[in-house]
């Protein structure tokens, strides 16, 4: 692996073309500095890509079109910070001269909040000057946001046969669209009021009011529920239905109203907001009354006031109490925040009256990993980038927003689920050298943690400016081991050190020595690597890890071949060399140049042989995947050969020197002397391996088949 930044020599000329109604026209020229210049791409993201409003849950899509109108092939890989956003074509190569529409697509979450945009980031990789490039894609969510407040209503104690004071109910849109809400009668003991026959349509910022009462006809709890349809688009939880309690009464006593008290849903940092509860007294006497927030295990209960907190109430009169909820300072970790309210009234026919009072703190809560980074040392027209992943621990999903200054910045999911976390990164590139420091904030609207801040730091650090490696390489015949170097340049500004580690399968057994540089020099990890066993010719490649003391991006994977040069040999035959006296026969054998040998070796056979044996070869260059054929041959003559015996290039073992082995006093068939062919060693100084050493060759008494 090479990693070398290029010249900035070439100036890019782009004309980005539009497609449909949702593109931008770009265009940006320049002119070559040198007529000479060699052939290069040309060719420009644009600055941003917005794509147009769309609803909730729904998908919308962009084109933008990238002319090459440089000399040579423009390649690309893209990637986008959220799984929302797609991009095709992802990778692939523009061709000079030609061009590649890309199209950008968006799922909006239908969890994501009307009119917050949603910004993620593509990465372009590409083979220009500047790689990678980043480019902002927008979209801003469209859609209604219903809400209702409260979310449920308590009619309390309402005396049995009559019919209860409206409570109103806030229908609120908050979101960029309209809706059509309907609400359904609820039946029982209750009853609804709302638009026309139960439906209106209410405008993005608008709200409508609900009217609901409660007519007991006797004594004891009631409950329904009013369902909500809402029709359109819609961003964020669907409310579908408005819970509805009461309690039917007898009259005689002070009678707790309007309860139980909820707030519902709040944001977090939303300000104080009150609600009321009426105290009705149908005696014909006052009736003294305290109201106390009971003391809770996680202190909720300082989270509310009440006031009157005590007083009392004329006969046949109410008294209004109202319920203040405090603003909760942040951050807080988002969650429904309960208390009771307990109401004494000291009538002979009252008893405590626990009210509970609820209300559900809502919002992301964020956390990040890292929040500080060191990015060290980065060439001009580099980069260097780190990983930063947010977490959301609260209740409602983020939508993130980041601040952030040149020469930093972030790549970020658009948004995080809650109870989820996202994986981003934060970038470094520099326009000038020397030290950066920087702070950075992620926040999302509406959190309940506060933003995350970042510090950075910049500009100093050991700088990986070149690697590469040419393997270990040798010519047979070899040791266990050989060796090669990885070389590599520091570019920055503090010294370097680099060791390694074998990632491979093979049977390299590598070993390291650790090397360094100083600021602007060179250095090298020696490795050895095992030639294997057998030793053969050919390469084999493993992959390296090569890991520094940068800061960032300090790992790279480095292809290591260990190439032996040389020929492996290989003796066969297609029948046993097995021969008798007195008959006269030619077996072939043959010698094989394996596939894998690298070059072409100068082969001279060689045998130990005894007349009347003979062997018939040809010495000659045999190429790689090369065979020829050569012969071992046995004449029918006997005691006339004997005088040759002296021929053999070794020891043979027959009945001795100056005889002829065919007459040995031996039965028929027994074996009277045992030879072999092979490759001499004094063939060419590159032979790896000659497998077998050697081919049996065998001479047997005559008068007996051998077979």
């Amino acid at each position: 692996m090479r990693r070398v930044h290029p010249e900035l020599r070439v100036l890019a000329a782009l004309v980005l073309a539009a497609c449909g109604g949702d593109g931008q026209t770009f265009t940006d020229a320049g002119v070559d500095a040198s007529r000479d210049a060699p052939a290069a791409p040309s060719g420009m993201l644009p600055g941003a890509i917005p794509l147009a409003m769309t609803d909730c849950g729904a998908t919308g899509e962009t084109t933008f079109t990238v002319t090459n109108n440089g000399t040579a092939d423009l390649t690309y890989a893209l990637a986008l910070s959220d799984a929302a956003f797609t991009v095709t074509p992802a990778s692939g190569t523009i061709v000079a001269g030609a061009a590649t529409t890309f199209t950008v697509t968006v799922t909006v979450p239908a969890d994501a909040t009307a009119g917050q945009a949603l910004t993620a980031t593509l990465t372009a990789t590409t083979n220009l000057p500047g790689s990678p490039h980043a480019v902002p894609i927008t979209v801003t969510p469209r859609g209604a946001h219903i809400t209702v407040t409260p979310p449920s209503v308590g009619f309390g104690q309402v005396e049995a046969g009559t019919t209860s004071a409206a409570s109103t109910v806030a229908i609120a849109n908050t979101g960029n669209a309209p809706a059509t809400v309907a609400i359904a009668a609820p039946g029982g003991a209750f009853n609804r009021t709302f638009g026309t026959s139960g439906s209106t349509v209410i405008a993005g910022g608008d709200s409508a009011a609900a009217a609901f009462t409660y007519a007991p006809t006797g004594i004891g709890d009631d409950s329904g529920a009013a369902a909500l349809t809402i029709t359109g688009a819609h961003c964020g939880v669907v409310p579908t239905s408005i819970p509805l309690t009461g309690t039917g009464a007898v009259t005689g006593g002070v009678l707790v109203q309007n309860t139980p008290v909820a707030f519902g849903a709040r944001a977090c940092g939303s300000s104080a907001s009150t609600a009321t509860i009426s105290l009705v007294n149908t005696a014909a006497i006052a009736a003294q009354f305290t109201a106390t927030l009971l003391t809770d295990a996680d202190g909720d209960h300082l989270r509310y006031t009440v006031s009157p907190a005590s007083g009392s109430v004329p006969a046949n009169d109410t008294v209004t109490l109202t319920i203040t909820r405090t603003q909760i300072a942040l951050p807080f970790q988002p969650r429904a925040v309960d208390a009771t309210l307990r109401i004494n009234v000291d009538l002979p026919t009252s008893t405590d009256t626990d009210v509970a009072v609820t209300q559900t703190l809502t919002g992301p809560f964020l956390a990040a990993t890292p929040t500080s980074q060191d990015f060290g040392y980065a060439a001009l027209g580099g980069a260097r980038t780190g990983p930063v992943t947010i977490s959301n621990t609260g209740n409602a999903a983020a939508t993130l927003q980041a601040t952030v200054t040149a020469p930093f910045s972030f790549a970020l999911p658009a948004m995080v689920a809650s109870g989820a976390s996202g994986s981003g990164t934060m970038t470094f590139e520099p326009t000038a050298l020397g030290t950066e420091t920087a702070t950075a904030t992620i926040t999302a609207p509406g959190a309940c943690s506060g933003p995350v801040t970042f510090t950075f730091t910049a500009g100093n650090g050991p700088y990986v400016s070149n690697i590469y490696t040419y393997g270990a390489a040798a010519d047979c015949p070899v040791g266990a081991t050989i060796s090669g170097p990885i070389d590599f340049t520091n570019g920055g500004n503090q010294a370097l050190t680099m060791s390694c580690a074998d990632l491979g399968t093979n049977d390299f057994a590598a070993q390291f020595t650790p090397g360094g540089a100083g600021p602007g020099s060179s250095g090298q990890v020696d490795v050895t690597v095992a030639t294997g066993t057998p030793i053969r010719a050919g390469a084999a490649t493993t992959t390296l890890r090569c890991t520094t003391n940068e800061q960032l991006g300090n790992t790279y994977d480095l292809d290591f071949t260990r190439s032996i040069w040389g020929a492996d040999l290989a003796l066969s035959a297609t029948a046993p060399l097995d021969f008798t006296c007195g008959v006269a026969e030619r077996r072939p054998y043959t010698i094989t140049s394996a596939a894998t040998s690298t070059h072409a070796e100068f082969v001279m056979p060689t045998e130990v042989l005894v007349m009347p044996l003979g062997h018939d070869f040809t010495q000659l260059l045999l190429g790689p995947g090369s065979s020829y054929e050569n012969s071992v041959t046995t004449y029918g003559g006997g005691s006339a050969w004997a005088p040759f015996q002296a021929r053999s290039r070794g020891p043979g073992r027959g009945d001795g020197v100056g005889s002829d082995p065919c007459d040995a006093p031996l039965p028929p068939g027994a074996i009277v002397f045992t030879g072999e062919v092979g490759i001499e060693a004094g063939s060419g100084t590159d032979v790896c391996s000659v497998t077998p050493s050697s081919l049996e060759v065998v001479l047997r008494k005559g008068g007996v088949s051998p077979e």
